[in-house]
């Protein structure tokens, strides 16, 4: 009872519960993370790609400070006047839809440089969901539990995210035939979490400071 008390207080209950279901969103970040530092281990992604010491490089920093410095500039110009323009919920829906573009991209038979193409697309979709995430929780979550909520959720949803990947790519490391398709089933296991949270989404009240 202790337990449910301090996550599901009586007085807020449905509206904590609404909030633990933006879990789903950052997840789908966390995988998109996750997921790359497994297919960049995988002998038919290597071999596809030709990824010699150089691209491999190259793909490192744009999950490293190059992502950082990439997610930084679409919180600072995309993210922020998208969710003051159409609210929290849609920019969350739309910079998700940006990030399974960038997906698409990246699985479907292409060259290194349509790699390099989707992961901008993704990084870009991702900092827009980061931003969006937690202006609508900070906004909507109960007094009681703000402060915790505010990073729980982003960080839980990630690192959900993350474990996820790390599994489906363990997985699908198994499967040898047909080739190069592992690592494409692998990326595009994200997909269906994030039109979960989309459909999901319909249900959530928009933010009231938004509505003011």
């Amino acid at each position: 009872m202790g337990f449910l008390q301090t996550f599901l207080p009586a007085n807020d209950r449905y509206a904590a519960l609404l909030l633990y279901g933006m879990v789903f969103s950052t997840c789908f970040n966390g995988y998109d993370a996750g997921i790359m530092t497994v297919i960049l281990a995988d002998p038919q992604f290597t071999k596809y790609y030709a990824v010699n010491a150089t691209r491999q490089g190259l793909l490192l920093r744009f999950l490293g400070r190059q992502r950082v410095e990439h997610i930084g500039f679409a919180q600072l110009c995309i993210g922020g006047p998208l969710a003051s323009l159409v609210g929290r919920l849609w920019a969350l829906r739309i910079s998700i839809t940006v990030m399974i573009i960038g997906v698409i991209i990246q699985v479907v038979p292409n060259t290194y440089g349509v790699l390099i193409l989707g992961r901008l697309v993704t990084g870009l979709g991702f900092g827009c969901v980061y931003i969006a995430t937690n202006l609508y929780v900070a906004e909507c979550a109960p007094r009681s539990l703000r402060g915790s909520f505010v990073g729980t959720v982003f960080q839980f949803g990630y690192q959900l995210g993350t474990f996820i990947a790390f599994w489906s790519g363990y997985g699908m490391s198994f499967h040898t035939s047909p080739f190069s398709i592992a690592w494409r089933v692998s990326n595009v296991i994200q997909i269906p979490i994030s039109f979960m949270f989309i459909l999901l989404s319909f249900w959530y009240p928009e933010s009231p400071r938004w509505l003011l």
